[in-house]
């Protein structure tokens, strides 16, 4: 119930974001951003961009974790495991 995702170009390369999909340093936070910014840590373009990417996330109905820019969940864990069961697939 969870997708990691970020933006790219027409010719897709990826927007940049400051860092990469799956860093998990304080420059990956979302909730720090304008501090970030201001200690030159991520510029201003790459905060617009998450900035972009989380109001087109959001207005799909996912919501956002502050700990990564390129993590939404289309629901809470506890809905999903009461809406939804575990399908194992057995090579």
């Amino acid at each position: 119930m969870a997708v990691d995702v970020t933006i790219v170009d027409n010719k897709g390369r990826a927007l940049p974001m400051g860092t990469p999909v799956d860093f998990f340093g304080e420059e990956a936070n979302t909730d720090k951003e304008s501090a970030l910014v201001k200690a030159g840590k991520i510029t201003e373009a790459e905060f617009q961009n998450r900035r972009l990417l989380r109001r087109v996330m959001q207005q799909a109905g996912f919501t956002s974790v502050t700990s990564e820019w390129w993590h939404f969940n289309a629901c809470s864990a506890e809905e999903a495991k009461a809406k939804y069961r575990i399908i194992e697939i057995n090579p």
